[in-house]
């Protein structure tokens, strides 16, 4: 019998940086059942629900915490050479509404042989606290094409834990972007396993987070079949005393010859409080492969600054039109074909970057 995972403690190298007090607070909320459900739906996209799952031994605490608790899982699967039309739409939620509530979403994707769809995960609510320890996994099979894209806007007493789950077979694409807004704390822990040649991964973060929010990003991205692709691009914008997280490692393995693999993460601090820890890793057991990392962390470049009043604009415009440039990168990784959903996005940003603005000291915007 495999052991059950322990209750992570800060000797755990990746829950090191969590406020594990803030996990702790989850008990005063009430376990309810957890109710994922589609929001807006696309035609040629199978809906059905589940209630089995494998029990994950070894995934972790709150991985297998959910399979033994969800009760109503939400499975989309799109069927062999279906090409769909339009973004399917899920909202990971509570039964009755997420305030006061502890819950466990499961989400469950196949992309069969050949097809090609979009699919958008939100979750998060501005009011109130609850607990979300949700788990989606994807399956992509030969030749299929998924576009995911992950929309987090949480309240300041939310806690959000999502374990992405991604097998991805030969010649297929995955792609995931997530947008995180809001406040609380974020964790979302992204398990990829290229197991067949010439499969492709993208994945892509923006979070904006001011006063305590807290987004942690952990992927393991697993190189296992020859001419295999991945890339990362992680952005965090942070002011009052945000803190974020990215710990991702890329493993090349000995059959995956002619792999490439980049990893890029980005800050942009926006107080002296603001807090951003990057720890790109790469393990690689063959030769013949091209991968690549790298990370930074900074305030807004005082050259570009100047250039930009140079030119007329005052330090409040000039500082607003970098800050969007640096995360208008990672909005025009969303799909390009659903303009509403980039709209949406935009949107989102935009405005919670507008909030963030107004917090920022005056001695900030020197």
């Amino acid at each position: 019998m495999n052991p059950v995972s322990v209750f992570p403690t800060q000797k755990d190298e990746t829950w090191r940086l969590f406020d594990l007090a803030r996990l702790a607070e989850a008990d005063r909320f009430a376990e309810v059942p957890a109710s994922p459900v589609i929001e807006k739906e696309a035609r040629g996209a199978v809906v059905g629900r589940f209630k089995d799952a494998a029990a994950g031994a070894g995934e972790g605490y709150f991985f297998e915490a959910n399979a033994r608790r969800f009760r109503d899982g939400l499975s989309v699967r799109i069927p062999a050479g279906v090409r769909v039309d339009g973004t399917l739409h899920v909202r990971l939620r509570a039964s009755g509404g997420a305030e006061g509530k502890k819950f466990h979403p499961r989400l469950r994707i196949v992309a069969e042989k050949g097809s090609a769809c979009r699919i958008a995960v939100h979750s998060g609510a501005r009011s109130g606290g609850y607990f979300m320890n949700a788990v989606v996994e994807v399956t992509a099979e030969e030749d299929a094409d998924l576009r995911l894209v992950s929309l987090q806007d949480a309240g300041p007493g939310a806690i959000e834990l999502t374990a992405w789950r991604v097998d991805s077979a030969a010649r297929s694409r995955v792609e995931h972007t997530e947008i995180m807004t809001g406040g609380g704390a974020v964790r979302n822990d992204m398990r990829v396993r290229l197991a067949g040649p010439d499969a492709l991964v993208y994945l892509n973060g923006l979070s904006v987070l001011s006063d305590a929010a807290q987004m942690h990003n952990h992927t393991v991205v697993v190189h296992e079949a020859p001419r295999t692709l991945s890339r990362q691009l992680f952005k965090d914008i942070l002011a009052g005393t945000a803190r974020s997280e990215y710990s991702g490692l890329v493993h090349v393995k000995r059959e995956a010859v002619k792999s490439d693999s980049n990893q890029l993460c980005r800050n942009l601090l926006l107080s002296e409080t603001a807090r951003a820890n990057s720890r790109p890793q790469l393990r690689i057991d063959t030769d013949d492969v091209k991968c690549s990392h790298g990370s930074a962390t900074g305030q807004l470049p005082g050259n570009e600054l100047f250039y930009l009043r140079s030119r007329g604009l005052s330090l409040e415009e000039a500082r607003a039109m970098l800050i969007e440039g640096f995360a208008e990168e990672v909005v025009l990784a969303l799909p390009e074909e659903d303009e509403a959903l980039r709209r949406d996005a935009h949107r989102r940003v935009h405005g919670e970057l507008e909030r963030v603005a107004g917090l920022l000291p005056e001695e900030a915007l020197a």
